[in-house]
């Protein structure tokens, strides 16, 4: 992402100094993923109202002492009431002293002016630190820009995405679960060379029966292939999760059907199951227990205040300065009070996500950031219950301006990453099958295993070429079982498959 930065200095500053403004900016490009420093510069109090009215200013850098060319006693004064709230500003000097504490003073109390840089920090000077000034700055235009910045093992310019499924603790033997658990962590760092996921997609069914102990399990079991992975927990915007049929309690669900009778001849009252609902709120309250596992380990900004609670829509666009903004949705809805819930996704919530990417991207972004969705359910139409029984939805979504390159799901316990060409889009779906259950709950052909999508750059875009593997479960084996390559256009979508012997 390029941000544009005003150096507000004055003439004698800008020459002696720009320099050093110069390596503050190269230092962030070469330190922090994805950030693009373009400088711009004030000299004189009449520049910083044209350069204001000409251009949009990701933030500020001003220095505290302005002379030459500056009104008299009222130099810092005058540069601070030229930058409205929405533009942070960085303060910066070698020196403090009593001719310019009040005005430091005032330009402190503006809710936008949190950082203060000292001079030998930029210029590389005696008891400087670049790492402090980088560090402060990049931060205060991430928080501004709503980006997070630190991701346990992000070490390079790929993004390395382990896509896991249907794990469903309460219905597995767990036994072993670590033991294999173990070994997965281990085949996953050999596939890349060591280097831990960039991010973790569990695309549902996290839970048998969406009990509060089954999500503890989770948690566990988590935490030790988080720990194996060589990422800390509790995750830090790693984990991104939906949930699947199995994270909805049917128990809470049909709860909604309890009434109270009397019994005969008696002051106790009895329950039962009416055939008809008596207590709709109970319905939604099915997907309790996963709201709060989600709340525990995944941090993706919910949707809730504008579409139902239910759907768990959210959009992660805290990371588009490395090229992605994720996606997920509900396609376990509604909750039945009289079994297993639908597999309807809610259009409405998938407009919204439509207008909250809208926000996040720009748009008249050239080569935006790739777009990746993730729901339990395939969003393509599919024979049987291997879909959501809507797709119509689906497709309507993907036709929009904002173009899907990458989906993610499980659900159907089998392997697969296909690329699918339609009228409208063009995108890569990766099905993740299930990482641990095994037995007469799967089908017998079917493996177990995880999916490895790869991103990364080509001649200096980030995130064009797509490489992904399955590897499953083989004699006591992991192994890799297909892979694919695919380019992004500039659309945004990616090419035809170039199928990897």
């Amino acid at each position: 992402m390029k941000f544009k930065v005003l150096v507000i200095d004055d003439r004698l500053g800008v020459e002696s100094r720009r320099n050093g403004y110069v390596r503050l900016a190269q230092e962030i490009e070469a330190r922090v993923p994805g950030f693009s420093i373009e400088l711009d510069w004030a000299e004189r109090p009449s520049d910083i109202t044209i350069k204001l009215r000409q251009n949009r200013y990701s933030a500020a850098l001003v220095d505290a002492v302005l002379t030459e060319l500056w009104p008299s006693e009222c130099d810092l004064d005058f540069a601070m009431s030229k930058l409205d709230d929405s533009i942070p500003i960085a303060l910066l000097s070698s020196h403090w002293d009593d001719t310019n504490a009040a005005q430091l003073n005032r330009a402190l109390l503006r809710p936008n002016c949190n950082t203060i840089l000292h001079w030998r920090d930029i210029a590389g000077e005696g008891g400087g630190c670049i790492e402090y000034a980088v560090a402060q700055f990049s931060g205060m235009i991430a928080n501004r820009q709503h980006l997070r910045l630190s991701l346990d093992g992000e070490t390079s310019d790929s993004i390395r995405i382990l896509h896991i499924s249907d794990l469903q603790f309460g219905g597995i033997d767990a036994s072993k679960v670590e033991l294999e658990a173990m070994r997965s962590a281990d085949r996953v760092l050999a596939a890349w060379s060591n280097q831990p996921p960039t991010f973790i997609a569990f695309s549902g069914d996290i839970a048998e029966h969406a009990l509060p102990s089954e999500y503890k399990s989770a948690l566990r079991w988590l935490e030790f292939f988080f720990g194996r992975l060589g990422i800390s927990w509790p995750p830090n915007g790693e984990l991104l999760v939906v949930p699947g049929n199995h994270d909805v309690s049917i128990a809470i669900a049909a709860a909604s059907r309890i009434e109270l009778e009397r019994d005969e001849g008696s002051d106790s009252l009895a329950p039962r199951l009416a055939s008809t609902v008596k207590n709709a709120d109970l319905i939604t309250e099915a997907y309790a227990p996963f709201r709060q596992f989600m709340k525990t380990a995944a941090h993706a900004p919910l949707l809730s205040e504008e579409v139902d609670e239910t759907s768990f829509a959210w959009v992660e666009a805290r990371y588009r300065h490395l090229g992605v903004v994720f996606y997920g949705i509900n396609t376990a809805c509604p909750a039945s009070p009289h079994g297993v819930p639908k597999r309807q996704v809610d259009a409405n919530a998938l407009a919204q996500i439509g207008v909250e990417i809208g926000r996040s991207v720009s748009s008249g972004e050239k080569d935006g950031p790739l777009i990746i969705g993730i729901s339990h359910h395939s969003p393509i139409s599919a024979s049987g219950d291997k879909s959501v029984t809507n797709p119509e939805d689906f497709a309507t979504f993907f036709k929009g301006r904002l173009k899907t390159a990458l989906f993610l799901h499980g659900h159907i316990h089998e392997q697969a990453v296909q690329y699918l060409s339609e009228d409208g889009f063009r995108m890569v779906r990766s099905c993740a099958s299930t990482l641990a259950k095994e037995g007469s709950a799967r089908p017998r052909d079917s493996l177990r295993g995880f999916n490895l999508l790869e991103l990364s750059s080509v001649d200096g875009r980030r995130n064009a070429r797509l490489c992904a593997s399955s590897f499953g479960w083989i004699g006591g084996t992991i192994k890799e079982i297909s892979s694919g390559e695919w380019e992004r256009d500039y659309d945004g979508m990616f090419r035809e498959a170039r199928v990897r012997p």
